[in-house]
């Protein structure tokens, strides 16, 4: 909610999630939410969310987060989960980087840094080059 006005919602069956894989969960992932009065069906926001579905006998899932930050496989982490009945339309979303300033030096002996960026949204990723000794960059 932001005031008074609600951003959206989500719906999904339980079962649905209970049967999606052996954990039976959403892990890290985000869902589209949507205002259920709007026709068009359009996505009003994101939202991230773990939902673990559990049934008698079940044991939650255990995730090692530490083990997640340093694997370049997300496990979710950018994947976008909506219902089959939402209306999805194309979009193109441009992002630009241009500088960073004032970058903390990770190499302590000779005070610099080989800055990048990474970006990823909706399984989608995309990196730019690295700009070697910088601690100012510019990204074109």
């Amino acid at each position: 909610m932001i005031g008074s006005g609600m951003i959206g919602q989500f719906t999904v069956d339980v079962s649905y999630i209970y049967k999606m894989n052996k954990d039976h969960e959403l892990y890290r992932s985000y869902i589209a939410l949507t205002d259920p009065t709007d026709e068009t069906g359009a996505i009003n926001g994101y939202l991230k969310v773990t939902i673990a579905i559990l049934g008698p006998g079940d044991k939650p899932p255990v995730h090692d987060p530490a083990a997640k930050l340093k694997s370049k496989d997300d496990n979710g982490t950018n994947k976008l989960f909506a219902p089959g009945r939402m209306k999805q339309k194309g979009h193109i979303t441009k992002i630009n980087i241009y500088r960073a300033e004032h970058l903390a030096p990770l190499d302590l002996l000779e005070n610099t840094i080989d800055p990048y960026v990474k970006i990823g949204f909706a399984g989608k990723k995309a990196e730019s080059k690295t700009i070697d000794n910088n601690r100012n960059p510019v990204f074109n």
